[in-house]
């Protein structure tokens, strides 16, 4: 592999709409202007507010306002909005006095979002706030969903100039040169910051769906919580003085219903390697099956403060650029190789006991090319086919390790290729030191050469338009097919849902037209993952009597791991599209 290139393809979407503010609803006192210097004039519904205008309440005054790009405020009483700058992809809002609610949807990479007071300027996207401030410089700022870097538009003189501010979290300013701190929410502000905003609603409707929403807040709370955990896991990947290359985020439902947090990062653990992290969490996790679940849930309801994560890492020969966008350039003009690529799926809930499986890649010389079979386990094979032949070196079969680890120390091992395979199944560490827990590797089953013979369970939604399928491989456990104690069947169900949990259909993405960035950030796919015991009572016959009419009936409900439930994992294109927003000049000077 004398060079690597990085195949992109790349939508262009291109605004044709004037950028503006409009008043959607309203009650009581709402004035506007056109520009500062403008006199003020009494709103209705449905008046626009140009770049340069603004917006007040009076003492009686609320009202909501579309900031574009599905983008809403909603002001509360004796409240002053100036619209700064409204651009296609720059929006820059001024709160001069009072309180505002605002919801800011994720947004592209080169999209802005700024909400500016006389004390600090905030940066938003995909986040839900509330914001209060006066004309002396007293701020107070609640992160709901999402987060906020807050910078002081006058520096303190003592303690930090800049904060990022996560869900559950606040910063309150006393003055507009004075320093502060983040402190978790209470309670009194998670439930006003839930509440109802809209005109016209009694503080009866206000809170009437409060309950309904008992989830959410405890998200809130949870996630403020566990923020720490969350940090020391990036912190224990990271190359040390570096910062994530690209990184994104998005809260939003997965297929069960529940509330998902989602967060990306791209590092760099060492100069030579990269590494792709998702981080997926739940302050709840249930499972409820859709109707085109074909596998059985095993584990418990109400599972509090759910984490599953995706870890993908790739080591090179040669150190890489700092900066991102020489990357393309780099690969193009240099001999440059992966040593070893590893995939890391794993529910990592309970840090005594993670569920998890992993696919090793090493490089192959002589074929010049990453292989996932015995060599990337450092074991080769020496057991025998029916007729003598030797399947690793005939066949050359995909390997993977799977089980429960006894600690997330140990997941790191796994994460950066420090495993090897012996006889029957058994994983060690490279120095030859056994692993905690119960883990095997196991080898990909072939078919037999029978007519009908399969190896593997499929099904799609296509004949609905809908975008799932249900898959199953036939995996065994040492290589050892001969029996059939160590068949399993490695089972994923693949969704691409929604932000609302709804399984999406092809046509959502047919009839995209130009606007395919904006349906891909409101799109992700989730993916459920099991290890089923094969069930030898439906195919006495073991892996050669396997067709496609008993296939699915050889899939047994028990999980081949005692324990090990499922990992559900949440993937969004977000960091994708940024890391070619981020790259796309480089690859522009690029000839090919």
């Amino acid at each position: 592999m004398k060079k690597i290139l990085f195949l992109t393809f790349i939508f262009y979407c291109a605004s044709v709409f004037a950028a503006e503010v409009k008043i959607l609803k309203m009650e009581g006192e709402v004035k506007y202007r056109d520009s500062v210097n403008a006199d003020w004039q009494d709103a209705q519904n449905s008046t626009i507010v140009p770049e340069g205008g603004a917006v007040k309440t009076g003492i009686n005054g609320m009202a909501v306002l579309d900031t574009g790009n599905k983008s809403t405020v909603w002001m509360r009483e004796n409240t002053a909005l100036e619209v700064e700058q409204k651009k296609d992809l720059i929006t820059r809002l001024g709160l001069v006095f009072g309180k505002i609610k605002a919801r800011i949807p994720h947004l592209m990479r080169k999209e802005k979002y700024e909400l500016r007071t006389p004390t600090a300027v905030c940066a938003v996207r995909g986040t839900d706030l509330v914001l209060e401030t006066d004309m002396e410089g007293k701020m107070n700022l609640q992160v709901l969903f999402g987060s906020v870097k807050m910078t002081y538009a006058v520096p303190p003189l003592k303690g930090d100039k800049e904060f990022t501010l996560s869900q559950g979290e606040y910063i309150a300013i006393k003055e507009k040169d004075k320093p502060s701190r983040k402190m978790m929410m209470d309670k009194k502000m998670e439930m006003e910051g839930l509440a109802k905003w809209d005109p016209g609603l009694s503080d009866k409707a206000r809170f009437e769906d409060i309950a309904r929403k008992e989830f959410e807040r405890a998200q809130i709370r949870d996630f403020a919580a566990q923020t720490s955990k969350t940090e020391n896991m990036v912190k224990n990947f990271a190359y040390k003085g570096r910062e994530s290359d690209i990184e994104a985020g998005r809260t939003l439902k997965d297929i069960h219903g529940n509330l998902v947090r989602v967060d990306q990062r791209l590092l760099r653990p060492s100069p030579d390697t990269l590494q792709f992290l998702n981080l997926v969490k739940r302050p709840v996790y249930n499972y409820k099956a859709t109707p085109y679940s074909e596998f059985a849930y095993n584990g418990a309801q109400g599972i509090t403060n759910r984490y599953d994560m995706a870890v993908f890492t790739m080591n090179f020969n040669k150190n890489l650029p700092q900066s991102i966008s020489e990357w393309p350039s780099f690969f193009n003009a240099n001999s440059v190789d992966p040593n070893w690529a590893t995939f890391v799926f794993a529910n990592r809930t309970n840090d005594s006991s993670i569920f998890f499986n992993a696919e090793a890649y090493k490089y192959d010389s002589v074929r010049d090319e990453l292989v996932n079979n015995e060599t990337a386990l450092g074991y080769v094979f020496s057991g025998t086919g029916p007729n003598g032949e030797n399947y690793f070196e005939v066949i050359d079969r995909d390997v993977m390790l799977a089980g429960t680890l006894a600690s997330y120390q140990d997941l790191s091992n796994i994460i950066n290729y420090d495993f090897k395979g012996a006889a029957n199944g058994v994983v060690n560490h490279k120095d030859n030191t056994a692993y905690a827990g119960n883990i095997a590797w196991f080898s990909k089953v072939q078919a037999c050469h029978t007519p009908y013979c399969t190896n593997y369970y499929e099904k799609t939604g296509e004949s609905q338009d809908l975008l799932y399928q249900v898959n199953a491989d036939l995996y065994a456990k040492g290589g050892n097919f001969l029996d059939n104690s160590n068949l399993v069947w490695y089972a994923r169900e693949n969704y691409v849902i929604s932000n609302g949990g709804s399984i999406r259909g092809k046509n959502d993405f047919v009839n995209a037209g130009n606007d395919i960035f904006s349906l891909l950030k409101e799109s992700a796919g989730e993916s459920i993952i099991y290890f089923k015991e094969f069930d030898s009572s439906a195919v006495p016959g073991g892996w050669s009597a396997l067709i496609t009419s008993n296939v699915r009936s050889s899939i047994k409900n028990t999980d081949y791991f005692t324990g090990s439930s499922n990992i559900d994992l949440v993937i969004i294109p977000d960091l994708a599209l940024a890391g070619i927003q981020k790259v796309l000049p480089a690859l522009n000077n690029l000839k090919n």
